[in-house]
């Protein structure tokens, strides 16, 4: 693959992951309070639809509303995907000038704690239906799987970043 393309779609195979992970993990914890399938992506729609600031009774509505649905997941979709292209990018860059590594992993730990901050804040209104322990464990587990596979793409760069 040419080195140009190579960040873009590792990339979008990276924020890929990332979406993937964060809506099986949404899924597990749905089935295990037993709030039904989709829930939390329900309600995250339906914030989305009437607006964060109108969410009254939201944390309750279990009837499931496919366009609330898919608008949440367009929202993940192009969020992960954006972010797995700029940190890629990140990465490809601590892989071409080592000695801007260790700026980049302060670079990459900042944009997590801002992502989770980010979302925390857009999303105070539906609090009951998204704590914020599952907004921490979301994001973390989007990370673990994403740095697997940049781990194998980029072995001689995670030596350098930590």
């Amino acid at each position: 693959m040419p080195t140009s393309s190579r960040p873009l779609t590792y990339g979008l195979v990276l924020g890929a992951i990332a979406y993937v992970a964060v809506a099986l993990l949404y899924t597990v914890f749905d089935a295990l309070t037993g709030r039904g399938f989709l829930f939390t992506v329900n309600q995250l729609g339906l914030a989305f639809i009437s607006g964060l600031g109108e969410t009254a009774g939201l944390e309750t509505a279990r009837a499931i509303n496919v366009a609330a649905v898919a608008i949440y997941n367009l929202i993940h979709l192009v969020a992960a995907l954006t972010i797995g292209v700029v940190v890629t990018r990140l990465v490809e860059e601590a892989h071409r000038r080592p000695d801007r590594a260790p700026t980049i992993l302060l670079a990459i730990i900042a944009g997590f704690v801002l992502t989770i901050g980010f979302i925390g804040a857009a999303t105070i209104e539906v609090r009951a239906a998204l704590p914020w322990w599952t907004i921490i464990a979301a994001n973390t587990v989007a990370v673990a799987g994403g740095g697997v596979f940049l781990l194998r793409r980029y072995p001689t760069v995670f030596r350098r970043l930590t």
